[in-house]
C-alpha cells in the first residue's frame, strides 16, 4: 500500500506542477497516469472486485486526502522537498563535518592547533622552482628530497598559507 500512496503523492505533485506552470500539460498527463496506477495498485492490494467495500473506500479516501492536501499545501511541500534535497546533497556530496569545529587556519597556521603536514602536496617547489618530492609524513613533520640528493624537513610550525620556510629556503605549493 505504501507504493500506491507514493505513486499518488508523486501524481499529485506532477498535477500541481502542471497547474502552476503555463506549459504544464505534460505534468497533468503524468499526474493522471500516476493516480490511475495508484488506484489500480490499491484496488488490487485489497482484493480487486472481491474487496471489502469499506476498506476499499477508506484506502481510496487516503488518495483523495493526499490530492486535496496537495492542492492547498503544494508550495510548502515543494519547499520541504527542496530543503530535504539540499540536506541530502550536502550529506552525500559535501565535505562538511556537522557538530565539529572546522579547522580554518590563518596566515600563520595558528588557530591553537598545529598544521597537519599531510595536507601539503607530494611535490613542492623552492624559490628557483626546483621540485621537491615527499619521502614521508612522520607526525608533525614531513621529509622532502630533490633530484640533487638534498633533503629537508618541513615541520608543522613552519607552514604559512601555501608555503613553508625551511633550512632549504622557502618551499611553496599550488
Amino acid at each position: 500500500m505504501i507504493l500506491a500512496y507514493v505513486l499518488s503523492f508523486l501524481g499529485m505533485l506532477s498535477w500541481q506542477w502542471g497547474v502552476h506552470n503555463v506549459q504544464g500539460m505534460a505534468g497533468k498527463i503524468v499526474g493522471i497516469i500516476l493516480l490511475a496506477a495508484a488506484i489500480l495498485k490499491t484496488v488490487s492490494a485489497v482484493g480487486g472486485r472481491y474487496a471489502d467495500k469499506k476498506d476499499l473506500l477508506f484506502k481510496l479516501g487516503v488518495h483523495a486526502f493526499i490530492w486535496i492536501a496537495g492542492m492547498f499545501l503544494y508550495d510548502y511541500i515543494i519547499g520541504l522537498l527542496t530543503i530535504a534535497g539540499v540536506l541530502i546533497g550536502i550529506i552525500i556530496f559535501g565535505n562538511f563535518s556537522f557538530g565539529q569545529k572546522s579547522r580554518n587556519y590563518d596566515e600563520n597556521g595558528a588557530d591553537g592547533r598545529e598544521f597537519d603536514v599531510s595536507h601539503i602536496p607530494v611535490i613542492v617547489y623552492d624559490d628557483s622552482n626546483r621540485q621537491w618530492k615527499r619521502r614521508g609524513v612522520f607526525g608533525d613533520h614531513a621529509v622532502y628530497y630533490n633530484n640533487d640528493g638534498d633533503e629537508v624537513t618541513i615541520y608543522s610550525g613552519q607552514v604559512s598559507g601555501s608555503s613553508a620556510i625551511t633550512s632549504a629556503g622557502t618551499l611553496h605549493w599550488y
